[in-house]
């Protein structure tokens, strides 16, 4: 089980690879910047897209306005959207981002789509921040 996660992700990691080039590759025809956090923006945001074959309606839920202390402890690879969210909410969104790790893409999505609104666009800033760094750490991206 687990070596047929490693495979998946590892497809999943490849897919989003090509798709980089693919769009880096137009960009540098056209003579337009590339910024290499953008490209896997932009290449999760249709993986992601392309996943989401139906979504679920749910109560409409509001972050509190003012977060609540958290104990001091090292912040989660993106700060800014987390540093609003209640500690259940981003406990949440951690733990999706671990799972995308070990379950894949596809299989988490299916999972985040239940999610509300707010869990779901965090959930999408914490992944690219992670695929980015374990992209530039595979010498993938800049």
């Amino acid at each position: 089980m687990a070596q047929e996660s490693a495979r998946v992700i590892e497809q999943e990691i490849a897919q989003l690879s090509r798709a980089i080039e693919e769009k880096r590759a137009i960009l540098e025809r056209e003579n337009k910047i590339v910024e290499e956090k953008e490209l896997v923006r932009t290449a999760v945001q249709e993986t992601v897209a392309g996943l989401q074959l139906h979504t679920v309606p749910l109560p409409a839920h509001k972050p509190p306005a003012s977060p609540q202390p958290r104990p001091a402890q090292p912040k989660p690879t993106a700060k800014h959207y987390l540093d609003n969210l209640d500690e259940e909410s981003v406990n949440r969104v951690q733990l999706l981002v671990d799972a995308t790790f070990h379950k894949g893409i596809k299989k988490t999505v299916e999972e985040v789509q239940h999610e509300e609104a707010f869990i779901i666009d965090a959930y999408h800033d914490a992944l690219v921040d992670k695929l980015y760094e374990e992209l530039k750490a595979r010498g993938i991206v800049k």
